[in-house]
């Protein structure tokens, strides 16, 4: 015959089971999160790097640009300073 010994056995039991599937869920949910985070992350640092390169070609592009620059304003500040010189000289 059963017992409440074994009535008891029995609860514990599937108390135990179903403590056992409680934890594979939540194991399952932690893993599922941190994987997430983990893709997440990886296309940050996708987008990063996408960033980082076009800085480095922006820098790369005015670096390029800036001893042209440089004699393009000097020619324009000659070309001012002929124009107001000749001005004075009209002037006089």
């Amino acid at each position: 015959m059963i017992e409440a010994k074994d009535i008891l056995y029995i609860v514990l039991a599937f108390c135990a089971l179903w403590l056992t599937v409680f934890f594979c869920w939540l194991i399952w949910q932690a893993v599922s999160a941190l994987r997430n985070v983990n893709r997440t992350l990886a296309e940050a640092r996708d987008a990063v790097g996408r960033i980082e390169h076009g800085i480095s070609a922006l820098v790369e592009r005015v670096e390029k640009v800036t001893p042209s620059f440089a004699f393009v304003l000097e020619g324009g500040r000659r070309l001012i300073e002929y124009f107001v010189k000749k001005r004075e000289k009209d002037g006089e």
